[in-house]
Formats: C-alpha cells, structure tokens, sequence
C-alpha cells in the first residue's frame, strides 16, 4: 500500500520530498503555480487489525486561506487511489483530515 500511495501522489503530481516506510510516513510538495503558493501533503500509511489505514493531511505552504485547495488534493489523492486499486483485491479505509 506504501508503495501506491507513493504513486497516487505522483500521479496527482506532487513531488515526493520525504519517504520513511517504517513508519508509514510520505511527505510530498507542489510547487507554485497559478492556483496556489504551494502545497504540502503528508500520507500516513498504517496496519491494523481491520486493515490498512491511509490518512493524508494536506496544507498551503504561504497562505491564510487555500479557498478549498488542501480539500481538494486529498479528495484527488484518494480518487486516484481508489482508480489503482479498482482491479485488486486490496481495500483501503481512508480519512482525510486537512482543515487547519
């Protein structure tokens, strides 16, 4: 699940910055653009005994509001999950937490 969740937030087209599987943790960026002063997004990739468990928390890096931005790239996060792991047999209960 680590290593898809890596791939959804490429696929998302954050830039991967920090990575540590041991404890199920990604740290990824965007950069600036016309829409945003850059973003950050965390990914927290757990086990339990239901399952697997992916939390992302998403922030904007310089501004005081994002106008739903951070709401956005976790719900696009998630999408782009869901679609990898349409055609296994792999399930994944996710929470989105990205209000600050």
């Amino acid at each position: 699940m680590f290593e898809e969740a890596k791939n959804a937030l490429s696929d998302c087209g954050f830039i991967i910055k920090k990575t540590d599987e041991p404890s199920g943790i990604i740290k990824a960026f965007a950069e600036v653009s016309i829409w945003s002063y850059g973003d950050v997004i965390t990914i927290s990739v757990s086990k339990s005994a239901e399952g697997t468990h992916v939390k992302a928390h998403s922030t904007a890096k310089a501004a005081i509001f994002d106008w739903g931005k951070s709401g956005r790239n976790v719900t696009d996060f998630f999408a782009i999950l869901d679609e990898r792991l349409a055609n296994s047999n792999k399930r994944v209960k996710s929470s989105a937490s990205y209000f600050e």
